[in-house]
């Protein structure tokens, strides 16, 4: 099982962020898909990366170890929290 979007969508209800418009998780990867306003407050965009990051720290904590979908490039969870303002 791929921890990484459930520790994506568990952080992002805790922190009252809408919810994702769709997520798949089986035992090789997932996938949690949002939409982003275009524009966002200081503490939504903090909510928004702590949400981006539980993913990442999902899998350290359940796994042992971070996998790619964590790491960097094609919208991994450090890559998308570097890209965004």
């Amino acid at each position: 099982m791929d921890p990484q979007p459930a520790g994506h969508i568990i952080v992002a209800a805790a922190l009252g962020l809408a919810p994702p418009h769709g997520a798949r998780i089986s035992v090789r990867d997932g996938e949690v898909g949002v939409d982003l306003p275009k524009r966002m407050t200081r503490d939504a965009l903090d909510r928004r990366m702590a949400a981006v990051l539980a993913g990442r720290a999902a899998e350290d904590l359940i796994l042992g170890s971070i996998g790619h979908g964590a790491g960097y490039g094609g919208g991994a969870d450090l890559e998308v929290a570097r890209q965004s303002p």
